[in-house]
């Protein structure tokens, strides 16, 4: 026998002391459970009550806003390119060789050379009417002649007074053949009278408007120009000069050295950049020349510009659609007002926004406030109160124009966006 088992040890008088009973754990396990079993009903029964007790949720208000009085602009957003604008073809008269061309991006003004052709200068002039003749007889009228005396003026030469419009010039008649003795002419006739010289009358023509006469100064300017520009023949002939609408910039060489001055020479473009871009015929009446319009530049930026020309000649364009149909479209050109901003930019395509309509002082709401009406119309819903029919004006910038009856500035009305 084990000495250290209680169930063995000996009272005082040696009989074995009573065993206390051993406790039962499983007894203890299950009145554990009971007593968490009652303490989660009890927090249930607590829950339950509390929920059902409790006040309904207040019901979910709806988006409101105010009306505003604002500034409504209409507007569309085109694409269009930036650059040097359209390039212009330019095709030499003058028969020979090609000696000398100019470089690509380089800018020619008003009396510079353009090209050498037979190691002769050819230079820039402006105007709208080409050299189409010779002009090296005093007395020559026409829009030619004109173009001459702007450009010597232009230059700083003096080419004198020019003869009133309507006034009629003479022009320099003939020179009659001189008859000389024949070998064969007898000798031995008696000498006849002289003969009479018939009279010839003098042709005259008369100045109109844009005309100007190639008189005795004009003539004389254009020798001093011609020395001072190293050209060796008089007066001016046909292929001595082009003349363009102003100054260029040499877009592409087209003709080669050693090749014939008579073709394509070039091709020449502005001197600034332009941003260009066609639009609808339908949609020109909109836009006006010196109108300032925003540009969006590709990094995101925006400048200034004004449309500065709306070409007059209609095209048919192809539209988008693939379908072969086409859109009759005009050409626009839009200066930039600071070029200093588009410096680094060569060509790149931007957006160009045309405010077409503009009206101040409207009173406006979200497009999404308005109510259709069964009946045809619209109303709003006042945040407080019946609806309210209401007229709708201009739309613009997801905002429209509403008049009607108690429509005031501040007033909050529903929307649904």
């Amino acid at each position: 026998m084990n000495s250290e088992d209680p169930q063995e040890q000996s009272g005082p008088e040696g009989e074995p002391e009573p065993v206390a009973p051993r406790r039962n754990g499983k007894r203890w396990v299950i009145s554990f459970l009971v007593g968490v079993c009652l303490v989660a009903a009890g927090s249930v029964f607590v829950r339950s009550g509390a929920s059902a007790s409790a006040p309904p949720a207040p019901p979910r208000t709806l988006p409101t806003v105010a009306v505003e009085r604002t500034t409504l602009t209409d507007s569309q957003t085109l694409t269009a390119q930036l650059g040097y604008g359209p390039a212009q073809t330019v095709q030499g008269v003058r028969e020979g060789t090609i000696t000398r061309l100019p470089s690509t991006g380089t800018v020619v003004d008003r009396g510079e050379q353009l090209l050498r052709v037979n190691d002769e200068s050819v230079r820039l002039f402006y105007g709208s009417t080409p050299f189409y003749r010779d002009l090296d007889r005093v007395g020559l009228v026409g829009r030619d002649v004109k173009v001459l005396d702007d450009n010597l003026s232009a230059l700083g030469y003096v080419t004198g007074r020019q003869p009133a419009v309507g006034s009629r010039v003479p022009q320099e008649p003939a020179t009659p053949p001189v008859r000389t003795p024949s070998s064969t002419d007898d000798t031995t006739k008696l000498p006849s009278a002289p003969e009479k010289t018939p009279e010839r009358k003098v042709r005259t023509v008369e100045v109109r408007p844009g005309d100007a006469v190639l008189t005795a100064s004009l003539k004389a300017a254009l020798a001093r120009w011609r020395h001072s520009v190293g050209m060796r023949s008089s007066g001016l002939r046909v292929g001595d000069v082009l003349v363009l609408e102003g100054p260029v910039r040499i877009d592409s060489v087209r003709g080669i050295r050693g090749g014939s001055a008579a073709g394509d020479l070039f091709s020449v473009s502005a001197t600034t950049k332009l941003v260009t871009l066609s639009v609808d015929s339908s949609s020109v009446g909109s836009i006006h020349r010196h109108q300032r319009v925003p540009i969006t530049l590709p990094d995101g930026s925006v400048v200034s510009g004004h449309v500065k020309r709306i070409s007059t000649a209609v095209k048919s364009e192809a539209d988008d659609a693939g379908d072969g149909s086409s859109t009759p479209k005009q050409s626009i050109s839009i200066t930039v007002d600071r070029p200093a901003k588009i410096r680094d930019l060569t060509a790149a395509p931007v957006q160009v926004e045309f405010r077409t309509a503009k009206k101040k002082g409207v009173l406006a709401v979200p497009v999404g406030a308005l109510i259709a009406l069964s009946g045809g119309g619209y109303a709003l819903q006042p945040e407080h109160g019946p609806l309210v029919a209401v007229k709708t004006g201009m739309i613009a910038t997801g905002m429209v124009e509403i008049t009607g009856s108690g429509i005031q500035p501040g007033l909050r009305v529903v929307t649904v966006g």
